[in-house]
C-alpha cells in the first residue's frame, strides 16, 4: 500500500507544484487587479476564486486517482479518463486567467487584446 502512495506522490507532484505556483499568481494578481485598477474589490469574490482555480485541481488529482486503478478493477466498457489532457484545460484555464489579469493592468495589453484577454 506503501507503494501505491509513493507512486501516486510521484504522479502528483510536479503538476500540483505548477498548479499551485499559477493559482498563487493568479489569486495576487485577480487581487491586485480588483483593489487598485478596477477599485472594485469584495470578499465574494473569493469564493468565485475557489470554483474557477482549486476546484479544477481537485478535479485533476481525482482523475489521476481514477487513471491509477488497476484494469482488473475497471468493468469492460468503461473508457478511463484521460488526465494529462485534464491537467491541461485546468493549466490553460489558471494561465488565462493571469493573462486577463495582465491585460487589465496594462502589462502586454496590446498582444494580449489579439488574443482575447482583457476586452
Amino acid at each position: 500500500m506503501e507503494a501505491y502512495f509513493v507512486m501516486l506522490w510521484g504522479l502528483l507532484k510536479n503538476g500540483l507544484a505548477v498548479l499551485t505556483l499559477l493559482t498563487i499568481l493568479d489569486f495576487v494578481f485577480g487581487v491586485l487587479v480588483a483593489l487598485f485598477i478596477k477599485k472594485d474589490f469584495k470578499w465574494e469574490y473569493l469564493s468565485h476564486f475557489l470554483t474557477s482555480d482549486v476546484l479544477p485541481i481537485f478535479t485533476w488529482v481525482g482523475a489521476v486517482l481514477i487513471s491509477t486503478i488497476p484494469a482488473e478493477l475497471i468493468p469492460s466498457g468503461v473508457l478511463p479518463i484521460i488526465s494529462g489532457t485534464i491537467y491541461a484545460f485546468v493549466f490553460i484555464q489558471i494561465f488565462a486567467s493571469i493573462m486577463s489579469s495582465f491585460a487589465e493592468i496594462g502589462v502586454l495589453s496590446k498582444p494580449l487584446n489579439k488574443f482575447g484577454f482583457g476586452e
